[in-house]
């Protein structure tokens, strides 16, 4: 949105400077409408994609122990060590561990529905503030 508005008020600036004011070119209007519809709609798209996929490779488990990370989806199973995501924080659905890089590459995200007792989560929350460091993500809990 904000690049739009930048391209908005360039636009206008340039159509004031050649003595048009209020006329502001067509294509520039449709190229400023149309970068804010993809950026309204492209994240809901990935999420259907994301969907999409997680629906084909069906359940998944997460299993955490103070070697590794294992999380198995339907045939394949990804082996994730400590010093690849090295930082972890805490929503009120999520445990994420997240790498040191900031664009969040590397990201693993256990749900806490699929812990069956509170104490459960007691002993997954002690791993990781045993094995990571604790970083805040907005809206944590």
């Amino acid at each position: 949105m904000v690049c739009a508005a930048v391209v908005l008020v360039v636009g206008a600036g340039l159509s004031a400077a050649n003595g048009n004011p209020g006329d502001v070119p067509l294509p520039l209007v449709a190229g400023v409408a149309s970068a804010a519809l993809v950026l309204v709609l492209l994240p809901r798209l990935q999420a259907r994609q994301l969907e999409k996929i997680s629906v084909l490779r069906g359940e998944f488990q997460v299993r955490v122990d103070d070697s590794v990370v294992r999380v198995t989806m339907g045939d394949t199973t990804t082996i994730v060590g400590w010093g690849s995501q090295p930082r972890c924080a805490e929503t009120a659905e999520l445990f994420v561990m997240l790498s040191t890089d900031k664009n969040a590459t590397g990201l693993t995200m256990p749900p806490k529905r699929g812990i069956q007792a509170p104490a459960d989560a007691d002993r997954l929350r002690a791993v990781l503030d045993r094995r990571l460091q604790r970083s805040s993500v907005r809206g944590a809990a």
